[in-house]
């Protein structure tokens, strides 16, 4: 919750301070995903280097994955925000055309302005999620690139476009055989995840 601004009047008592509301969430835990493998003593001994720390690697790769995905689904079902379609084909190589990047622009400003409607600050922490060959079309638009820079597209962050962080995804949800994109701020979604064994 957010504090209520009152009006001052010089000389006056000012009123009895607030308590913020508290509030409380119950999360179900409805999701459980694994992986399990083993490497015996032979198997390691005989192995090149490195063989247990690639399987781990991989292992919490594949396990974000499944979390990208499901979050994406999260967030696409249950945004009660607003939807917005275009036909946007992708472009054959090697270019993009010019109408295809125009028409993915159009639909990324219209989320923006209904954003900022809807009480978004513009310098408030918002993320583009789109996939790769959404991106292939809208790439000429950012106005800032992340390709030099390592911990960047180690997170998946590919560029920056009005403030926002534009991100490449191969798990957002689909809609029929359409591809959904996600413009949210990061409070749009609350994710809790524990792990119980390692």
């Amino acid at each position: 919750s957010r504090p209520t601004v009152k009006t001052y009047e010089p000389g006056t008592d000012i009123e009895t301070a607030e308590t913020p509301a508290d509030t409380s969430v119950f999360l179900d835990v409805n999701q459980y995903k694994y992986t399990h493998f083993i490497v015996d003593d032979i198997d390691e001994a005989q192995a090149v280097e490195g063989m247990m720390d690639a399987y781990m690697k991989g292992s919490a790769e594949e396990l974000a994955e499944q979390r990208d995905a499901y979050i994406g689904t999260v967030a696409a079902e249950g945004a009660g925000g607003k939807s917005d379609s275009a036909k946007v084909e992708p472009a054959p190589a090697p270019a993009p055309q010019r109408p295809a990047a125009d028409a993915a622009k159009t639909l990324i400003d219209n989320a923006f302005v209904w954003l900022w409607n809807n009480g978004v600050k513009i310098n408030a922490d918002v993320s583009i999620v789109m996939t790769p060959w959404f991106y292939n079309l809208f790439k000429n638009k950012l106005t800032e690139l992340s390709t030099n820079n390592v911990d960047q597209i180690r997170k998946g962050i590919v560029g920056m476009y009005n403030n926002a962080v534009v991100k490449l995804s191969n798990n957002l949800p689909k809609s029929g055989s359409d591809d959904c994109m996600l413009i949210r701020t990061k409070d749009a979604v609350a994710f809790a995840h524990g792990i119980e064994k390692v």
